[in-house]
C-alpha cells in the first residue's frame, strides 16, 4: 500500500506486513540530487492506535491527517488523500488486531 501526502513536502506511506514506514523526499544541498529520509518506522506491534481526523482545510481539499500513536508518541501523516488515508487505516486496524487481542490474552493470564 503507498500513499502520499499532496502539499508542500509530500510523505510516502508504505504498509508492509510487519510495519508502518513513512518516508519524505529531500534535496540535497544545491545539488538537483534528492534522497529519501525515513521519518517513521513504526512495526506493528509498537502501535497503540490510529485514527484519521479531517479539518475545514482538508474537507475543501478531498485530504486528511493520519495519527498514529507509538507509546507516549504520536506521529501525523498530514494532507494525505482522504481515500488512501482510509485505506492505511484500514490495513493498519487489520494488522495490529492479532496484538492487541495477544496484550488482552496476557492480561487475562497475569489476573
Amino acid at each position: 500500500m503507498l500513499g502520499r501526502s499532496e502539499l508542500l513536502s509530500p510523505d510516502f506511506i508504505i504498509i508492509t506486513s510487519d510495519r508502518v514506514l513513512v518516508l519524505d523526499e529531500r534535496q540535497m544541498g544545491s545539488l538537483s540530487a534528492s534522497y529519501i529520509n525515513i521519518r517513521c518506522n513504526l512495526p506493528f506491534s509498537q502501535i497503540k492506535s490510529a485514527k484519521l481526523d479531517r479539518s475545514f482545510k482538508h474537507r475543501v481539499f478531498g485530504q486528511a491527517y493520519l495519527e498514529i500513536q507509538v507509546n507516549g508518541d504520536k506521529y501525523l501523516i498530514n494532507n494525505i488523500n482522504r481515500r488512501e488515508a482510509q485505506r492505511a487505516l484500514e490495513l493498519i486496524f487489520s494488522q495490529i488486531a492479532p496484538f492487541r487481542s495477544r496484550r488482552r490474552r496476557c492480561k487475562d493470564h497475569k489476573s
